[in-house]
C-alpha cells in the first residue's frame, strides 16, 4: 500500500544492502527513509451546559504511516474500520456515536491519507462534586500521543535490557475546545529535549477557547538499561 515516489517509499532501518548492476556486486550502506508523520486536529464544540458535544476530527497521515492507515482500511472494510474508530473514542467518552461517517482523501502522489470524523457526545461534562450540579468538569487528552507514551511505566525503569521505542514516530495534536462561556485557567508548558525523544506541550486561553499543542517524536529505537529511569 506504499505510494508517492520510490525515493520517498519508507524503508526499514537494514543498514546494509546487496548492490547488483553496474559495476557493483556487493552490500553497501543503505539510506534509511524513516519519515513518517502524523498530525492531528480535534475540534470540540459545547454550546451549553447540557452535556451535548460535537468532535470533529481531522487526522493527516504522511509517509509510513499513509503507507499503513490505507493497509488498514483496504483490509478491514470502511463499515469495519468506522466501528473501530467509535470504539477507540468510547474508551473515552461512554456515551458517544457517530455523526457523519468517516471520509477519507487518498493523495497517493504525495502519500498523504487525510481522515475526517464527526461525532455527536452526550455527557461531555462530569461533576466532581455530586451534591453540587453547577460545578463542571471534563478530561481531554492527547489521545494519540497518550496511546504512545502511556507503555513507558515506572516498571520499566529497572531494566537489564536497552528499552524498545517506536521509531520512526512523529505525532502533532491540536486540540481546539470552544466552551459555552468565557472560561479563564493556566497550565505551564512543559517542553523536553532529550537524546531519546522531544516532546512538547503549551496551552492558551482566549474568552471561551482553549487551544492545546502537543509533540512527541522519537529520535532513536531504543533507550539503553542504564538510562531508562530518565525517560519513564
Amino acid at each position: 500500500y506504499q505510494r508517492g515516489n520510490i525515493e520517498s517509499y519508507y524503508t526499514p532501518n537494514y543498514e546494509l544492502a546487496y548492490v547488483i548492476g553496474g559495476n557493483k556486486n556487493g552490500l553497501e550502506e543503505m539510506p534509511q527513509n524513516n519519515f513518517a508523520k502524523i498530525t492531528e486536529k480535534e475540534t470540540y464544540q459545547i454550546d451549553d451546559f447540557s452535556g451535548k458535544a460535537v468532535l470533529k476530527v481531522k487526522t493527516i497521515y504522511e509517509g509510513a504511516n499513509a503507507d499503513n492507515i490505507r493497509g488498514d482500511f483496504a483490509n478491514t472494510g470502511s463499515n469495519n474500520m468506522s466501528e473501530n474508530l467509535l470504539n477507540y473514542y468510547k474508551t473515552y467518552f461512554t456515551e458517544i456515536t457517530v455523526k457523519t461517517p468517516p471520509e477519507i482523501e487518498d493523495d497517493s502522489v504525495n502519500n498523504k491519507f487525510v481522515l475526517n470524523e464527526e461525532y455527536a457526545i452526550d455527557k461531555f461534562w462530569s461533576y466532581p462534586d455530586s451534591t453540587n450540579k453547577k460545578k463542571f468538569a471534563a478530561e481531554i487528552y492527547g489521545y494519540l500521543i497518550r496511546e504512545k507514551l502511556r507503555a513507558y511505566d515506572a516498571t520499566y525503569a529497572e531494566r537489564k535490557m536497552p528499552l524498545f521505542l517506536s521509531y520512526p514516530t512523529h505525532v502533532e495534536q491540536n486540540i481546539h475546545i470552544v466552551l459555552p462561556e468565557d472560561w479563564s485557567f493556566e497550565i505551564a508548558d512543559d517542553i523536553r529535549h532529550t537524546e531519546f525523544i522531544d516532546f512538547k506541550f503549551t496551552a492558551k486561553n482566549v474568552k471561551n477557547v482553549v487551544d492545546m499543542q502537543l509533540e512527541y517524536k522519537s529520535l532513536t529505537n531504543q533507550i539503553p538499561a542504564q538510562k531508562t529511569k530518565q525517560f519513564v
